[in-house]
């Protein structure tokens, strides 16, 4: 008995040693098979937030295998180049399958994608998406079909030269937050460089906040309800940083089809934009979308009716504002 025992425990510790050399040796040998399905995205000239043609755009999927103490070796899996249309959409085929071992490792920021054409500024986004450990929990028979990049919805902006003529001559107007009540409220991403016949937002509350263009990304016209709160909420100042704190909100209820609207806004900008209500030419609050590297994942679009928090900061009245909004109210 005692005998039987021990030759199984024995081999029960060769069987585990077997593995573990297995898995240290032969499973970073093992391969794997990428294949990625049909991307297609545009881009835009963030100036006239027009489409941009015959943009040449160039998109990487590398990988990286560990060197020692030396760094890494790096490897493409796949690469191509393609041109805007028209419409300044581009289109990448399927690919796939493409064979590495799986020493070689997909991190997340791949596909990388770079954006030129002449008078612009070259741009590059890379993907958000967490796929680190797509090479190395994949199953040994090594299937992987990879994500669509992050990108791909949030499309790619590309900024003009400083020189060019139409931004030199470009003339914007300064919202300073003296503008009457409106009837709606208008949704605009906020930029860091000029973008035409846009306009410039420096208010009290909003100092040298950045340009918005003319047209606003999304219009709501009525709301469900306003509700005032107290809540201590850090509020962020591009100049001086974060800064005292409020203790009043007005939570805008927005219908299902603003709240979609909005979601669908936040996707787009995140890590690229800010956002800011306005009503009025008053601006009223910022969605923060730059300060976290956050992907489109992260923010759901809602099937119904979805709250808005607008912070009442310290020169705004916030009786007058709860009183403009609730015009917005409508049964």
């Amino acid at each position: 008995m005692v005998l039987r025992m021990t030759k199984k425990i024995t081999t029960i510790g060769l069987v585990a040693i077997g593995v573990m050399v297995w898995w240290m040796i032969a499973f970073p040998t093992t391969p794997v098979h990428y294949k990625c399905p049909e991307i297609s995205s545009v881009v835009i000239d963030s100036f006239t937030g027009k489409p941009v043609e015959n943009a040449t755009v160039a998109i990487r999927w590398s990988a990286l295998r560990p060197r020692d103490w030396h760094g890494s070796h790096i490897m493409d899996i796949h690469a191509v180049t393609v041109t805007t249309g028209k419409d300044g959409r581009f289109v990448v085929p399927a690919w796939g399958p493409v064979t590495t071992d799986r020493a070689w490792r997909l991190y997340d920021w791949d596909p990388d994608v770079s954006v030129t054409k002449n008078g612009c500024k070259p741009a590059d986004e890379s993907n958000t998406y967490n796929q680190e450990n797509v090479t190395r929990n994949t199953p040994v028979w090594g299937n992987v079909t990879l994500k669509v990049p992050s990108w791909v919805e949030q499309g790619i902006e590309l900024e003009r030269m400083e020189n060019d003529t139409e931004v030199l001559a470009a003339t914007n107007e300064v919202m300073d937050g003296t503008g009457a009540a409106s009837n709606t409220l208008e949704v605009f991403a906020i930029y860091k460089h000029k973008v035409q016949k846009g306009y410039f937002v420096d208010a009290p509350d909003f100092p040298k906040l950045g340009y918005i263009h003319s047209e606003p990304d999304l219009v709501i016209t009525n709301l469900l309800s306003i509700t005032r709160n107290t809540k201590s909420t850090h509020l962020y100042n591009q100049e001086t940083g974060y800064e005292g704190e409020s203790k009043v909100e007005l939570l805008v209820m927005l219908p299902p089809a603003y709240a979609k609207g909005l979601a669908r806004l936040v996707r787009k900008y995140v890590r690229k934009h800010n956002l800011v209500i306005v009503s009025g030419k008053k601006p009223l609050g910022e969605v923060y979308l730059t300060m976290y590297a956050m992907s489109p994942d992260d923010f759901t679009v809602p099937s119904g009716s979805h709250p808005l928090s607008l912070p009442v900061r310290s020169h705004q009245d916030v009786q007058s504002v709860e009183d403009d909004l609730k015009k917005l109210v409508k049964p």
